[in-house]
């Protein structure tokens, strides 16, 4: 018997290997040699055992065998790999929400802005560098960039809000792509943070007697709290006519400097910042048995308020130095030298032995002429000049000190202090020779 066997042929594959999307569909290539010249052989080849070209983003497997028609022909089956990758960048959008809510000067807590890169066929594009960048007045950004993950997504490390109330925006770009995406975050301020204090450091007080009350604004939380309204309505037993005040701003909190009256300003406090008011205001006579003494602040979230109590008294404690028949300063007194107008005298002034906003007087004439006061407001010492008289009591601007000194003189009836950012004069009712005592802390 004659046994006429196939022929051996071999299949071989072209067009395999790695492409990136492009919207075209990537076949590979069959072709056979050995075949007998006239009689080709035809070939099927499948993708992933189908006959669908690759197109989409995926691995294909190709297989390429002898079609059944050619069974004069005999071959092993050829197979390979056609992968098809993303394309090149092509479109930045959300991946998620682009408006987002917190509060001023904190972290933007939960999601944060994150997008999606994409190709020319929606497929996600790994490992593409995505820039955050925050717009004016928008707060600080960390991770602003960020390389795309196996999924296409970049998401921003994190966002402080801006300090100031508002609206914060952050864009998101890609070298390459024209458009941006754009966030936004509202921002409400901090609750809890505004606070008030006053007091005028003592309990007690006579008729006609004037009271120096110390009222701070503060604000301790992480927002910016900008057009907050401070309120200080002086009850009845104080004479308002006559009241004067100073504000001493402090870490770039603004105030208005000086006023007549109970305080009624606006005031603008950065994170970490206060106001200080010194106010001094007379008690009138025939007041009643109590003075309180109110201050309100009101800011984005709603008023805070304080009060300090003075109980009036007709005689409780002597006339001792520094005494005033209602009560005494504490401390003791020492002899300090003596005034006129053949020299100076020197005070030398120790921030640690003063209490922080408490009102204290450093240096006084025996005759209650005059005395000097001094309050420690932050790091800096704030003094002044203070004279009584028949008239009624009157006093320079405060100002801060210097050095941790200052000089005393007279000249005239004129009381001079240097030493302070501002000279200080104070004219008093008669000159002469002044002898001093200085008070012990």
């Amino acid at each position: 018997n004659l046994v006429v066997a196939p022929k051996p042929v071999t299949i071989s594959l072209s067009g395999l290997g790695t492409f990136a999307y492009d919207g075209n569909a990537h076949a590979a290539t069959a072709s056979v040699s050995g075949e007998v010249s006239g009689f080709p052989a035809t070939v099927d080849v499948s993708y992933n055992g189908g006959s669908t070209l690759p197109l989409a983003v995926g691995n294909y497997s190709v297989l390429a065998v002898l079609n059944p028609a050619s069974s004069n022909y005999s071959a092993d089956a050829a197979s390979g790999l056609i992968s098809i990758i993303p394309g090149a960048a092509s479109a930045l959008l959300a991946n998620g929400g682009t408006s987002f809510t917190g509060v001023a000067g904190q972290a933007l807590a939960g999601p944060l802005p994150s997008v999606l890169v994409t190709d020319i066929g929606g497929n996600p594009v790994p490992g593409v560098t995505v820039t955050f960048t925050a717009g004016t007045a928008s707060g600080s950004l960390s991770g602003a960039v960020q390389v795309t993950n196996a999924s296409g997504i970049a998401t921003l490390g994190g966002w402080i809000l801006d300090a100031t109330p508002g609206t914060d925006s952050v864009s998101a770009s890609v070298v390459g792509i024209a458009t941006t995406v754009d966030f936004t975050a509202t921002s409400t301020a901090a609750s809890g943070g505004l606070s008030v204090t006053i007091t005028d450091g003592r309990t007690f007080v006579q008729f006609d007697q004037v009271l120096g009350y110390t009222m701070t604004v503060g604000n301790s939380s992480s927002s910016n709290l900008a057009g907050v309204t401070v309120s200080n309505t002086l009850p009845a037993e104080l004479d308002a006519p006559t009241a004067a005040w100073t504000c001493i701003p402090v870490n770039g909190a603004t105030c208005t400097n000086s006023g007549t009256g109970g305080v009624n300003d606006t005031v603008n406090l950065p994170p970490g910042s206060s106001v200080v008011y010194l106010l001094d205001a007379a008690v009138v006579s025939g007041a009643g048995e109590r003075i309180i003494n109110t201050i309100e602040a009101t800011g984005p979230n709603g008023p805070v308020s304080a009060s300090d109590i003075t109980d009036m008294v007709l005689f409780r404690d002597g006339f001792e130095m520094g005494g005033d028949g209602a009560q005494g300063v504490g401390g003791g007194w020492l002899e300090f030298g003596e005034l006129d107008g053949s020299g100076n005298v020197v005070l030398q002034v120790k921030g640690d032995e003063l209490g922080s906003l408490q009102r204290t007087t450093l240096v006084a004439a025996v005759d209650g002429s005059f005395r000097i006061e001094a309050v420690r407001i932050s790091d800096r010492i704030w003094v002044r000049l203070v004279a009584g008289a028949s008239t009624g009591m009157s006093a320079s601007a405060w100002s801060p000190l210097l050095a941790d000194q200052v000089l005393i003189a007279l000249e005239g009836s004129t009381v001079l202090l240097a030493g302070a950012a501002n000279d200080l004069a104070l004219g008093l009712e008669h000159g002469g020779s002044f002898p001093l005592l200085r008070a012990t802390h």
